[in-house]
């Protein structure tokens, strides 16, 4: 696996859209975490899979915290089905994973035969005797048949300031574990928040301190692979009926996320009209809108800023669900070109 970007992403509707619609180019250089969610049915999986991400790319399968059930019937209900010949998986394992699937792994490693992937957090790798007699010998592989995907999680509420202290702790620890013997190795975080607390028929800006961070890091490991959560947080969280709705774009452009924010009317507490009016700001900002041909994310807010709404459902403004694949994807086409070009550099 030679790519430039791992993804991890929520394996929703929104998600799977957004990752459909994606051009060959971007998706021949990325790799994404697929995030087995609690609603995910294992005999639809291979199917839906193909669908949306393609026959024989290779992908990360992982679960979600939330994910109820037993991580074993999945995957084996997932391979009882005919389609999942045609998938390229790469299982994930990780500490808070059970005995038995770290079995179950190992005794099918002729049908997963793309390697595994070892994700962790940094608290993980502090010991490196433990980590490599531990979770390393667990994995049952070379290192050379290992990725190591480094999980942050969420670090939205990491100070500005420390960042650069923690790239050097990671590039530190990175050194200790010999990280460059595995086969690739990821460093992703989250910071988009949990929840939006900007200001309303506002443009406001977010600083991507995963991406920062990243950059410190790759500036001293060149083998570190880019990781994200996309424009979300690893949570996984329901819109609530009866609650009012702001309408938002998000759109990722260089180091921060431009929050593209309506107004909240309880009067009107679904007024996704105003899509037309938040598109039609971003698209005006000539200096970060990418242009409607840079990706279908882009095109579909370009197409809803040059429409006149017609007030019924079926017009293009659509509703906060159906902009998630909009701003996924945007946002996986933009960071696959930007690090391309920084890797290129």
């Amino acid at each position: 696996m030679s790519k430039l970007y791992v993804p991890i992403l929520k394996w929703k509707e929104g998600e799977q859209v957004a990752l459909r619609w994606l051009s060959e180019e971007v998706k021949n250089n990325i790799c994404p975490v697929i995030n087995v969610m609690k609603d995910t049915k294992p005999n639809s999986f291979a199917s839906e899979v193909i669908k949306n991400w393609g026959e024989g790319r290779e992908f990360y399968l992982d679960f979600h915290p939330t994910f109820p059930g037993e991580l074993n019937d999945f995957i084996e209900a997932v391979l009882a089905e005919p389609e999942s010949s045609k998938l390229a998986i790469i299982p994930v394992i990780s500490a808070s994973k059970p005995p038995e699937y770290f079995q179950l792994i190992r005794e099918n490693t002729h049908v997963f035969n793309n390697g595994i992937a070892l994700r962790v957090g940094i608290q993980d790798l502090e010991n490196t005797h433990a980590f490599e007699e531990g979770l390393c010998k667990e994995a049952g592989m070379d290192k050379q048949s290992i990725d190591l995907i480094v999980d942050l999680g969420g670090i939205v509420r990491l100070p500005q300031e420390v960042i650069k202290s923690l790239a050097a702790f990671i590039c530190f620890v990175l050194t200790q574990v010999r990280a460059s013997e595995f086969r690739n190795v990821i460093v992703a975080g989250a910071s988009f928040p949990e929840s939006l607390n900007v200001p309303q028929n506002k443009v406001s800006i977010l600083p991507r301190k995963e991406w920062i961070l990243w950059k410190e890091v790759y500036d001293k490991h060149s083998y570190a692979i880019f990781g994200d959560y996309g424009p979300d947080d690893p949570e996984d969280q329901e819109y609530e009926h009866g609650i009012t709705i702001i309408p938002t774009i998000r759109y990722t452009y260089g180091d921060s996320w431009h929050i593209v924010r309506g107004i909240r009317d309880p009067r009107n507490p679904y007024d996704y009209t105003q899509f037309h009016g938040l598109s039609q700001t971003l698209i005006k900002m000539t200096e970060i809108f990418c242009g409607k041909d840079f990706s279908w994310g882009d095109m579909k807010i370009y197409e809803c800023a040059n429409r006149v709404c017609t007030g019924s459902s079926n017009c293009n403004h659509g509703n906060m669900r159906s902009w998630v694949p909009i701003n996924t994807n945007h946002h996986l086409t933009y960071v696959t070109h930007q690090v391309s070009m920084l890797v290129s550099s």
